[in-house]
């Protein structure tokens, strides 16, 4: 997960959906991994630009490396 965000560019984030293709599975199987990755403070989620959390959160958001 983390190497595949490894190449989003500085100041950029990455679909949830693209993450999950390259990786070879389903947004929602990504999810529960994504939460615990942004618990720890290596990633970063955000929808509309804005910080979120990703329990409560429906609709689109995006994915960064916590840089």
């Amino acid at each position: 997960m983390l190497a595949a965000l490894a190449g989003v560019r500085p100041g950029t984030t990455c679909c949830p959906g693209t993450l999950a293709r390259q990786l070879g599975t389903t947004p929602a199987a990504l999810r529960p991994v994504l939460a615990r990755l942004a618990a720890a403070g290596r990633i970063r989620i955000t929808q509309g630009g804005h910080p979120a959390d990703l329990a409560p959160l429906h609709g689109p958001y995006r994915v960064a490396p916590a840089r």
